[in-house]
């Protein structure tokens, strides 16, 4: 609740570059990292409009109602955690959904954190054509 609290209020006040730069080496994997600073910093301090699609997320991601009955579905679902999310990976949640999803295939990649298909698009797209195939 803090860390979603608080990442809107510095969105809408700073824009997303103190955002970013306060989070994004607890977010992602440290390849990632490396490779998305000069991208990254410095950066511009600009109020979010209201409209704007980051403000949207973080005026709303803080009340998001997760109390969705899991245990209903029964759809072929794969989760991918990735392992180097420090900001909102919180694993016994994870698990607690996981285990009550009936056909859940569960992959955990400890070379990825919080942006999947930013930070392994080739991984990604594998684990989803073998799942695919699966089915």
């Amino acid at each position: 609740d803090w860390v979603n609290d608080s990442l809107g209020i510095f969105a809408s006040k700073t824009g997303v570059g103190v955002m970013m730069a306060a989070t994004f080496p607890m977010l992602v994997n440290p390849e990632f990292l490396t490779a998305a600073k000069p991208n990254m910093l410095p950066f511009e301090l600009a109020p979010l409009a209201d409209d704007h699609p980051h403000a949207n997320l973080m005026r709303n991601s803080a009340s998001a109602d997760w109390a969705f009955a899991w245990d209903s579905l029964t759809l072929p679902t794969l989760n991918i955690t990735g392992l180097c999310d420090r900001v909102f990976l919180d694993k016994d949640i994870v698990d607690g959904w996981l285990e009550r999803l009936a056909n859940v295939t569960r992959e955990e990649w400890a070379d990825c954190g919080h942006l999947v298909p930013l930070e392994r698009p080739e991984k990604l797209v594998a684990s989803l054509a073998k799942f695919g195939s699966g089915l």
